[in-house]
């Protein structure tokens, strides 16, 4: 199997930088990049970028509190963790924060983004949603890594990579919420959840799910990481249809790509190559020698992946 290529891109700040979601602003060629830190700086926590080549380049910074629409008070996001892009409307960008059962309004956030035909931002609108604990699974915590919208846009999936009575005695697997997007703000339907331990041979969590229709469905990562041995890794699935996850045996059909790091966020670039960026948080940018407003990333052809199956 071939190796994947990490490559880094900085942020124009020397704030730090861990990349946790990407997606293509509409025919552009830019891209949106959300970071999970940037408490120093809020114009960290959301960055525009280009691929001029097969480098990745953060061009500007967005501060989520730039243009709010109709919203007379505004509470800064942050905790990023995962964004798409509309396919049926070119310039609509949605960021989502961890909620994670945080009593930090700043983490329990949807954002819908409108760029302009040159892929500057132009309004930020705060969308009001459930959190998607209100779905009644019996929860109390719930920490949302993914976010993806249907083929027809009419549903919205919160995307889990862990969950449970409290943070303490979280699982690890997939959990994806469906909303309504004319009411997003009743609870979502009770979602698919699924463990894959018996599928990949350990706990890997949701990372990123995107609608891809040039893939003809859709592209999740998968990622673990062991704080006691240093273990690291993930992979990227293909599904034509979210609710075949339900099932476990349906996973074990799935094209599969393993992947190196810590994969947090996934797109197509506009060579319909498959642009994953990485975390790399501050102990392992030491110890690869980058800087901390440095992040990774990879670009795989898709041909890499199917022929996993």
């Amino acid at each position: 199997m071939k190796t994947i290529e990490l490559k880094t891109f900085s942020l124009p700040s020397e704030h730090r930088f861990e990349a946790s979601g990407v997606a293509r602003i509409g025919g552009s060629g830019r891209f949106l990049v959300v970071n999970d830190k940037g408490k120093r700086d809020p114009m960290d926590r959301l960055a525009v970028a280009v691929m001029e080549g097969d480098t990745l380049v953060v061009r500007d910074r967005l501060s989520p509190e730039v243009s709010i629409k109709g919203h007379a008070e505004w509470v800064p996001a942050r905790g990023f963790e995962d964004a798409t892009g509309s396919k049926l409307n070119a310039g609509i960008v949605f960021a989502v924060t961890s909620f994670g059962g945080s009593d930090d309004p700043a983490k329990r956030n949807l954002l819908r983004i409108a760029f302009d035909v040159d892929g500057t931002p132009d309004v930020v609108e705060k969308v009001a949603i459930a959190d998607p604990e209100a779905a009644e699974v019996g929860f109390g915590y719930v920490n949302v890594e993914g976010l993806a919208l249907s083929p027809d846009e009419r549903r919205l999936f919160l995307g889990a990579r862990c969950w449970g009575p409290s943070k303490e005695e979280r699982g690890f697997g997939v959990a994806l919420f469906e909303y309504d997007m004319e009411h997003p703000s009743e609870a979502p339907m009770r979602p698919v959840m699924v463990h894959l331990d018996a599928v990949v041979g350990r706990s890997e969590g949701l990372a990123a799910v995107e609608y891809v229709p040039e893939l003809g469905g859709y592209l999740l990562i998968t990622s673990y990481e062991n704080k006691e041995t240093g273990e690291l890794g993930g992979h990227l699935w293909h599904t034509p249809d979210l609710d075949l996850l339900a099932d476990v045996d349906t996973w074990l059909g799935l094209p599969r790509l393993p992947l190196p790091d810590k994969p947090e966020g996934v797109c197509l670039d506009g060579e319909r190559r498959i642009l994953v960026v990485f975390d790399r948080d501050t102990k392992r940018k030491a110890a690869a020698g980058l800087a901390q407003n440095q992040s990774v990333y990879a670009l795989i052809e898709p041909a890499e992946l199917f022929s996993t199956v």
